[in-house]
């Protein structure tokens, strides 16, 4: 427990509060606090940021963004990807986990697609916009096309090989770009069909195909009954606090409960308006282990912190052909997946979310986190920022607080 990575402090000068000289403080408009996102992934975490402008809850954004990461970032988290989500609701003070991870695979067999249906899952019990809002900006930008970001150039430089693969043989650089009208249309289709069209019907035969020809069986059937599911979480009191994590043993969740106490012992939770978030040590971005996580807290405080995973680095390899989704690599039996350690943290009276946070666990003792808001009170809307938004010093992702106009 002790060998955990030194706590860096991360102070949110964008959001530090003072004086300009010269500038009446009163003449400033005030605008309406809605929102902060944090993801490793840049442009999912706009995508995010403009859902919540709309008027989108929490649950509308991270759905909106993590159908946008199947987009900008591919290698970890296509819509072939699994994961899990963690929701704190303000009106009950409940924890709900959304599990949608993907089932062990034999030898030679593809899992099944499940990142639209858990997102579709969580979507309708926490949303506030219609189904149609959550992948519009992903298929956009799958069209249109966007520039490869860093996070995303790292992870095609560390695996050029299957990256070109996924990515058509393109050889992509940070800022070139990339465009997916394959994917667009599948995007085109769940955005009109509903999460549905893609487990029956034409795309699910496509996906048949295009795992086979990719070297790998995918039974249309199992295709047809993978479904995520709604679990309860683990958790771990500490002081006045209580952590929460998935609690399926292929996460992440039972280690990082393990390590609460410690965490918690340590002052990590506690402390003032220059928080502290852990990191691996070292700054050579993100582990190459497949996956991502991401946070949004909105204006009423309703808090999402998801993991999602590919299994490994641009999963298996391949797209299936007609599609352009990345096939996820299988996942072995047994295998406990780092990346799915989404956390949330909330008073011990149920009421006021204090951290939600995911991202990979980097070794026995230390954790890596990608994406954290914390929050210093319960959010109840207007006024300032009750939250502020921290992405990881060593990857490359952002961090974003969302004001009205």
């Amino acid at each position: 427990m002790r060998q955990l990575a030194p706590a860096i402090p991360v102070a949110l000068l964008l959001g530090a509060c003072g004086t300009v000289a010269g500038v009446d403080p009163a003449a400033v408009p005030r605008q309406d606090y809605l929102g902060s996102v944090a993801a490793g992934e840049p442009n999912a975490a706009l995508t995010a940021r403009d859902i919540l402008k709309a008027g989108g809850s929490a649950a509308d954004a991270a759905a909106a963004l993590a159908l946008t990461l199947a987009v900008t970032m591919p290698s970890r988290a296509s819509l072939w990807a699994g994961g899990a989500c963690l929701v704190h609701d303000p009106e009950d003070g409940d924890q709900r986990v959304y599990s949608f991870i993907h089932p062990e695979s034999g030898d030679g067999e593809a899992p099944p697609p499940m990142l639209v249906r858990g997102m579709a899952l969580m979507h309708a019990a926490h949303g506030r916009l219609r189904w149609g809002a959550v992948p519009a900006a992903a298929e956009r930008l799958a069209l249109l096309g966007h520039p490869v970001s860093r996070a995303l150039a790292r992870d095609i430089e560390a695996a050029p090989d299957r990256a070109a693969a996924v990515l058509a043989g393109r050889h992509l650089r940070e800022g070139g770009l990339l465009a997916q009208p394959e994917l667009a249309r599948t995007l085109g289709r769940i955005r009109l069909g509903g999460p549905g069209a893609l487990h029956a019907g034409p795309l699910a035969d496509a996906l048949v195909r295009g795992a086979a020809a990719a070297g790998y069986r995918l039974d249309a059937p199992a295709l047809e009954r993978a479904l995520p599911s709604r679990r309860e979480p683990l958790s771990a009191e500490a002081g006045s606090w209580r952590a929460w994590f998935p609690a399926d043993e292929a996460s992440g969740g039972p280690r990082l409960a393990a390590l609460w106490p410690q965490l918690a012992e340590d002052d990590w939770i506690a402390g003032g308006a220059a928080p502290a978030v852990p990191a691996r040590a070292g700054t050579e971005g993100m582990p190459r282990d497949g996956g991502t996580g991401f946070a949004v807290v909105d204006a009423e405080g309703l808090a999402v912190s998801c993991g999602v995973t590919m299994n490994a680095l641009f999963g298996a390899g391949g797209t299936a052909a007609g599609t352009g989704i990345a096939i996820a690599a299988p996942r072995a039996e047994g295998a406990v997946d780092s990346a799915l350690s989404p956390f949330l943290v909330v008073h011990d009276s149920g009421g006021g979310i204090r951290f939600a946070g995911a991202g990979p666990e980097t070794g026995v003792g230390k954790t890596g986190l990608v994406a954290a808001v914390r929050c210093r009170e319960r959010t109840s809307g207007g006024g300032g920022a009750a939250c502020t938004a921290h992405a990881d010093p060593g990857g490359a992702g952002l961090a974003v607080q969302v004001f009205g106009e």
